[in-house]
């Protein structure tokens, strides 16, 4: 995520093995226009960010 809050290099990063699940996740995250911005007291120029979709609920 950029500075600006701005999400970038979408990827799944480990596959579920049902790659209609896989999609449906990556369009989700793809979708987000933006997150609020990186606070003024963090140094970097971007963060890297996981997100994590349990489809059993468990």
């Amino acid at each position: 995520m950029a500075r600006d809050g701005t999400p970038s290099d979408i990827a799944i990063s480990k596959p579920s093995g049902d790659s209609t699940l896989d999609s449906s996740a990556l369009r989700a995250l793809q979708r987000i226009d933006t997150f609020a911005p990186l606070p003024d007291g963090y140094a970097g120029q971007y963060i890297t960010v996981q997100y994590y979709f349990d489809p059993k609920g468990q």
